[in-house]
């Protein structure tokens, strides 16, 4: 059973001062770092009788421990702070009773999270049962694993399958993560859903994504057009399967994440456009990052980029990853043979945004199999060339497969 220890236990009796000070002459105490993940051994002998593993960690981490006793040895272990006193050990439950020894060859566990103002280094404390007075001796391998912090928090919250966004379930289809801008930016995404689709956005911004929000709006996208792929729509007053945010963003607001996701886990396609994005300077590279949901794994993602009108800009998209080198220069040729043009793309906003594709916007399709973070790269061929574009996200989330 899990155990939060929240409160500090302080067991002076683990370590006395004529052992944990002045070891004895042969006592070849281990007092290394240990990362996170990475088993470590060690042994245990009657005349060194415990060792010292030290690792950091913040107020609020919850950190899982655990050591494998080998050889005839019944494993023990604690964690004491930076003064070597001994805030919780793994025989002992959260009010301080009494739990059963460990056997030998068996695992002793523990689970801590790091008390308010306690952060900083800690120590593991590997040892026997009994201590001192303890009879096993052996091999032992120890594991700690950081099982929860703020920035894992975080990072699952981006992650996550399904989410609430108001008082609507949503499920995720895409994540586009923006670094941080070099300059102030007016970033809007506008998300049009098809078949059972209804679209809903939510941001994370900031240093330490401390801006959320999450909304299911598209009251203003009444009266868009879309033509894609030779289909044409025109959106009604019925705005249940439109979503649209826009944020100001300034330098140094830190990375910011655009979640696309279906209320209530409806099946279908999405459109998507990202407006705001700029190449300022000339060999500018603009990077950016994309990441599946995890119901969409298996389905295909186009993303297309499309120069503004009074820009000369040539639109290249370049991905890199362990297969090596990806590119398109044109959709629909020159590399890209596979991709579909984007002369049939064109959107046209409610406030006479016109997002027209022409037969030099480049476009990549990608079938994702993992939510690894997919790198892409968005720059001018023509590398003098500056000026804006859009990218165009073609997705879907894909009926339920019959199979068990």
């Amino acid at each position: 059973m899990m155990r939060y220890i929240l409160c500090l236990i302080i067991i002076t009796l683990w370590l006395m001062p004529t052992h944990a000070q002045e070891p004895a002459p042969t006592d070849t105490v281990t007092r290394l770092p240990i990362p996170y993940d990475v088993p470590v051994t060690g042994v245990i002998t009657d005349t060194s009788y415990f060792d010292f593993w030290l690792f950091y960690a913040n107020e609020g981490d919850e950190v899982l421990v655990r050591m494998m006793g080998e050889n005839g040895l019944a494993p023990l272990i604690g964690i004491a702070g930076s003064n070597r006193e001994v805030i919780v050990r793994s025989d002992m439950d959260e009010n301080g009773g009494q739990l059963p020894d460990a056997e030998p060859n068996g695992v002793a566990e523990l689970r801590f999270i790091i008390p308010t103002g306690r952060g900083g280094e800690f120590s593991i404390v590997a040892t026997r049962v009994g201590i001192e007075s303890g009879t096993t001796e052996g091999t032992y391998q120890l594991i700690i694993s950081q099982t929860s912090s703020e920035a894992m928090r975080r990072e699952q919250a981006r992650q996550a399958v399904e989410f609430r966004c108001g008082d609507q379930i949503v499920t995720s289809a895409l994540n586009i993560q923006l670094p941080d801008p070099r300059q102030p930016t007016n970033y809007r995404l506008t998300v049009y859903g098809f078949d059972d689709f209804q679209p809903a956005i939510r941001i994370f911004g900031g240093i330490e994504d401390d801006y959320q929000f999450c909304t299911t709006d598209g009251q203003k996208t009444a009266g868009d057009s879309i033509t894609v792929w030779d289909e044409s729509v025109i959106i009604g007053d019925d705005t249940t399967h439109t979503a649209q945010y826009g944020i100001n963003s300034v330098g140094g607001a830190g990375q910011i994440t655009f979640t696309i996701a279906s209320v209530n886990g409806g099946r279908g396609r999405y459109i998507a456009i990202l407006e705001g994005l700029t190449l300022t300077e000339p060999n500018q590279i603009n990077p950016l990052d994309l990441q599946m949901g995890a119901i969409a794994l298996g389905s295909p993602i186009t993303v297309y980029m499309i120069k503004n009108d009074a820009t000369r800009i040539d639109p290249y998209i370049r991905q890199v990853n362990i297969d090596g080198e990806h590119w398109c220069d044109d959709a629909g040729g020159r590399g890209c043979e596979t991709v579909p043009s984007a002369t049939s793309i064109r959107v046209a906003l409610f406030d006479g945004v016109v997002v027209q594709g022409d037969r030099f916007s480049a476009g990549l399709t990608l079938t994702p199999e993992t939510i690894d973070l997919i790198n892409l790269q968005f720059m001018s061929r023509a590398n003098q060339a500056t000026g804006g574009y859009y990218l165009v996200f073609i997705g879907e989330l894909p009926e339920l497969s019959d199979t068990p």
